[in-house]
């Protein structure tokens, strides 16, 4: 299962509190979250490398953006040191720089309307879901789990070869086998079937039952378009 982190700063009155709900949500919905408030005291590496980690190893990032976090992205002025937002942010920028700004991973979530100014230039261009709307929220879980991709039936239903069939009296190996793997689509070929009344040609006035050389000369041409 898909490993989602949530990042953001604690520096907002009541922002905590919105993070926590948004978890507990994703988590209900069966998404597979992880956020630095399920860690009791706090992990053994420090906050530092162990927010730089869940970045890394996340397979997608929910950045739950405030004016606080875009300072941390931004870094335009000195922060204090040991916040895990400031270690996230960079290695954010650095792996959208690394993949050409090409951005499955990352999203913003806004948890609040007063949020919505606060997303940093440099992800404005990246689209984003406001978490207290009801259609951002089913957008964003889409987005968190994607519907498997289902299968598009072929057009033409080939029918299935029961039997064997014995070619030994056409003694056409190679005509047979380029015709059955036609009728089971494993063959980017396709031939051209004709079919006419028994009895006399009118144009040769000889019998109009197609001989194998002359299927052979169709399959042969028709493969060439």
């Amino acid at each position: 299962m898909s490993q989602v982190f949530i990042s953001y700063r604690h520096c907002q009155h009541g922002h905590s509190d919105r993070v926590k709900n948004l978890m507990h949500t994703l988590r209900q919905a069966g998404v597979n979250i992880l956020c630095d408030q399920q860690l009791t005291g706090g992990p053994d590496e420090g906050w530092t490398m162990w927010s730089q980690q869940q970045v890394e190893r996340a397979d997608k990032v929910l950045i739950a953006c405030t004016a606080g976090w875009a300072e941390c992205y931004e870094a335009n002025q000195p922060l204090p040191a040991g916040l895990g937002s400031v270690a996230e942010a960079r290695i954010i920028r650095r792996e959208l720089a690394n993949n050409s700004f090409i951005n499955p991973k990352y999203r913003i979530v806004l948890l609040a309307p007063e949020d919505t100014g606060s997303i940093p230039t440099g992800l404005q261009d990246y689209h984003h879901f406001r978490w207290y709307d009801a259609h951002d929220q089913a957008q964003l879980l889409a987005w968190l789990k994607p519907s498997p991709a289902t299968a598009h039936p072929s057009a033409i239903s080939w029918p299935t070869l029961h039997t064997p069939f014995d070619r030994r009296m056409a003694n056409r190996d190679a005509e047979f086998q380029l015709f059955e793997a036609m009728l089971q689509d494993r063959s980017a070929q396709r031939a051209l079937l004709i079919q006419v009344l028994a009895g006399r040609c009118p144009h040769r006035g000889l019998a109009s039952d197609l001989q194998p050389r002359t299927l052979a000369c169709l399959l042969q041409a028709f493969s060439t378009c």
